[in-house]
């Protein structure tokens, strides 16, 4: 016995109308069932079935802000509805641009289980224009991958410019960089009220106000590494909370690469060397390179041989050069090798080793 309320109103609709339908061939009519019947419900609902990734069927898959502040929010949620008969699993939420943020409650759906996806652009490291930004949804069920793109555009301009809108930095020590706001709008009196960071590695704080020279507003926020920073990559975001309803919170993505102490290097890293039996053999300097900040400072040389003698002096530039010295007559067998220990107290305290080979033919 057939169910009529089996199916929901949108398709029973589509079948009466396709049972509707009569084609006239031979004098005899025929309803138009089956395969026919299939299609056009799937043509009367393309717009379901366009917005589907593994039976998720979004109620839109792009939405159109219009025109929009930079810097302003700009978000959208999605919905959609596991319209399939098998549960289905988001594997993926795969962006283009880091200015692009998707927020999911869960991953996993039931059949007629509702849900949403929550796109968020930061508008403010986005140039003016026409813009759009994508997201990949991609899904499983029953072994089976399936994709769906959702969009968010919008045409942007800017009456609050952030500079840098982005900040990377690199340092081996100590930071500092100021991110300056600045208020373009005839006559605009935007504060900057505080200004704060994710990471407790990253410092903020407001660097004052001052008028740029086409008389706009132009406000300060510095950036510094915090103390004790461990070596190593910091990525975190900094948030200038303004006095301006439109733009509550202006965010600037940061990364700061911080690198050890450059050690120092010799050059060359080894000393090998021949020299005829009864002959005094050449000499060899050996160049020790630092930082470009710091001189090389040689505390204490050091040779497990008393073959070689060694000394140093300062220079050139910032460098340190080290002389080798060798005394064939305390090379017994002709063959030696040994090491000139060097002890560095800048740039940093290390010990340098340079191991030294000589032959005696």
């Amino acid at each position: 016995m057939r169910d009529d309320n089996f199916w929901p109103a949108r398709y029973r609709r589509s079948t009466e109308i396709s049972e509707g339908l009569k084609l006239k061939e031979g004098g005899k009519m025929h309803r138009v069932r089956g395969l026919l019947g299939i299609l056009l419900a799937g043509a009367l609902l393309g717009g379901a079935i366009q917005g589907t990734a593994a039976d998720l069927t979004f109620t839109q898959t792009t939405f159109d802000a219009g025109p929009t502040f930079t810097g302003a929010p700009l978000k959208h949620t999605f919905t959609f509805v596991n319209s399939g008969p098998d549960i289905i699993k988001v594997t993926g939420l795969h962006t283009t641009c880091g200015c692009l943020t998707p927020k999911m409650d869960k991953l996993l759906y039931l059949p007629d289980e509702k849900g949403e996806i929550t796109l968020e652009v930061n508008t403010l490291t986005q140039p003016e224009g026409a813009q759009h930004w994508p997201m990949t949804i991609q899904t499983e069920r029953g072994g089976q991958t399936s994709t769906q793109v959702l969009t968010i555009k919008a045409t942007l301009r800017t009456e609050i410019a952030v500079t840098p809108a982005t900040l990377t930095l690199y340092t081996q020590g100590t930071l500092t960089h100021q991110v300056t706001v600045t208020d373009l709008r005839p006559g605009g009196k935007l504060q900057v009220q505080q200004a704060r960071t994710t990471s407790p590695h990253v410092q903020a704080r407001l660097a004052g106000n001052r008028p740029d020279s086409a008389g706009h507003l132009q406000q300060g926020v510095e950036v510094s590494l915090a103390p004790g920073c461990p070596d190593g990559r910091v990525e975190t975001t900094l948030s200038i909370y303004t006095s301006d309803p439109i733009y509550p919170e202006l965010r600037v993505p940061v990364t700061i690469v911080k690198r050890g102490a450059q050690g120092v290097t010799s050059s060359p890293s080894s000393v090998s060397l021949v020299t005829g039996a009864g002959q005094p053999a050449p000499g060899r300097v050996v160049l020790l390179r630092g930082n470009e900040e710091t001189p090389v400072v040689v505390d204490s040389l050091h040779s497990d041989h008393p073959a070689v003698l060694c000394r140093w002096a300062a220079g050139p530039g910032k460098m340190a050069t080290v002389k080798l010295l060798i005394d064939p007559a305390q090379i017994p067998g002709g063959e030696l090798r040994t090491a000139v220990r060097i002890q560095v107290s800048k740039p940093r305290a290390q010990t340098v080793i340079i191991p030294v080979q000589v032959t005696i033919r």
